[in-house]
């Protein structure tokens, strides 16, 4: 063996590559891209937030790390404990709000600039005086880059809020994604919870997805909430049943009243309590309220009510009902209508009849479960609306159709149909062309049909109608 300084010379041994084995070149490349990839990645942006609601922080860490990529989103509700992160690592972007207790954002801004900090600031507030930003911006100017943002008071300005921060930081935004609003509606009603849902959506606005799951079984219920974290239950109190014999209405409403108490205990959703009939011998509003739930609803319920008492759970401002600057028109007190309606729910005719009640005081609403009898009362006297629900969309409602296209008759006709089912086109070849005919899908915003049920009402040509014609 030859030798070189006493040393052996060994040689080496050829390495996988060299030997050309199956897949090695493959590993290789592999190993160098993502040493590359790790040499490569950068670390997250950091913001600190200061607020004294850990609510209102939750909110809105989620907000911005599900819409800004590579975020981390660091909070506190103590300033000192703030001011201690600071010292150790500045952050990208520091977040605080104007009002709290201990200290206001105006004092933290006057710490700030005795630190000489030169990281950018945002002050997050409610409060959009202009005293309050001028002295704001009178503190942080020009000691370090500095953001009044107000909150506008709606979902909408929530992709301004990501929008801003996105460029202060230099982070990439991500807003086409959705943030999703969990929603446990307890109410085996199909056609209400898809209502639900979409009044939910129209005030959350497009930057959330509402996904909604239901279920009237107290068990069940009990898993879903285990197993999911959701941002709201809603519960008609009158559906939800258990697995034992319930017994009497009144226990079994308050076993739903204790279901709903033990959720709250547990998981602190928010819940709103929904009650389409209230036992007499029971003061159900008091037993919710005592139980902790966050609102009560009767129903039929408006949009506006729905809208306050979602507001008071998620404690923030939502979109107004109807098109920004739409007003809403006003129903005449010049006398009460005469309605006749059919549809194959109860729970449907109560829903209907308050409606109108809400409308136009004290109407006349003349409710039908059966077709037959409906067009007894239609060819005794003419009313000012026929509403048809078509829920089960009978051979019946189609005959009635032909049979008032048949007498001509004058008064406007609402059909109300399901959503996705293909109602009109033969109701139309029913009706023929001597009918006033309007259609409205279900489910819809309550505004939707409020506005055709005035406008029906209002131009209404049947002589023995109950309102003044208007003549403006």
């Amino acid at each position: 063996m030859k030798r070189k300084n006493d040393f052996a010379l060994v040689p080496r041994p050829p390495s996988a590559v060299e030997k050309g084995e199956p897949g090695a070149k493959r590993i290789l490349s592999r190993m160098v891209a993502e040493t590359l990839a790790l040499a490569q990645k950068k670390p997250p942006r950091r913001i600190i937030h200061l607020d004294d609601d850990p609510d209102f922080l939750d909110l809105y860490r989620d907000i911005i790390q599900s819409s800004l990529k590579n975020v981390e989103v660091i909070t506190f509700t103590d300033i000192n404990a703030a001011l201690k992160e600071i010292s150790l690592t500045a952050p990208d972007l520091f977040i605080t709000d104007l009002n709290m207790p201990k200290m206001d954002g105006l004092q933290v801004l006057s710490l700030l600039k005795g630190m000489k900090v030169k990281f950018p600031v945002m002050m997050l507030s409610s409060m959009t005086d202009s005293h309050f930003v001028e002295r704001a911006h009178g503190i942080a100017d020009p000691h370090f880059a500095f953001t009044y943002f107000g909150l506008s008071g709606t979902r909408g300005g929530t992709r301004k809020f990501v929008q801003e921060v996105s460029r202060l930081i230099r982070a990439e935004c991500n807003l086409e994604r959705q943030i999703v609003f969990s929603v446990l509606a307890c109410t085996g009603e199909k056609s209400l919870v898809a209502l639900l849902e979409q009044m939910i959506q129209s005030l959350l606005g497009e930057a959330y997805a509402v996904k909604v799951t239901d279920s009237a079984n107290a068990v069940e219920i009990i898993e879903l909430v285990k197993k999911q974290s959701f941002d709201l239950i809603i519960a008609l109190v009158n559906n939800i049943h258990h697995t034992t014999a319930d017994g009497e209405a009144d226990s079994r409403i308050l076993k739903v009243v204790e279901l709903l108490a033990h959720l709250k205990k547990q998981h602190s959703q928010p819940i709103i309590a929904l009650c389409a009939y209230e036992p007499e011998t029971l003061d159900l509003p008091t037993q919710l309220r005592q139980a902790g739930i966050d609102a009560f609803l009767p129903t039929p319920f408006s949009a506006e009510a729905f809208r306050k008492a979602l507001e008071g759970c998620l404690k923030t401002s939502l979109n107004q009902p109807g098109k920004q600057g739409e007003s809403i028109p006003q129903p005449r007190k010049t006398g009460p209508p005469r309605i006749v309606l059919i549809t194959d729910e109860t729970w449907h005719l109560r829903w209907y009849e308050a409606l109108i009640i809400e409308l136009f005081g004290e109407a006349t609403v003349l409710k039908f479960e059966d077709a037959r009898e409906a067009s007894q009362e239609l060819l005794r006297a003419d009313p000012d609306l026929f509403i048809m629900d078509l829920n089960r969309l009978g051979l019946d409602h189609f005959e009635m159709l032909r049979l008032l296209a048949e007498r001509q008759v004058k008064y406007p006709i609402l059909i109300a149909y399901p959503l996705f089912v293909d109602v009109e086109k033969p109701a139309r070849e029913c009706a023929g062309p001597n009918l006033d005919v309007t259609f409205w899908s279900k489910p819809g915003l309550p505004e939707e049909l409020r506005r055709k049920l005035l406008k029906l009402i209002d131009q209404s040509d049947n002589p023995q109608r109950r309102i003044l014609k208007h003549t403006g």
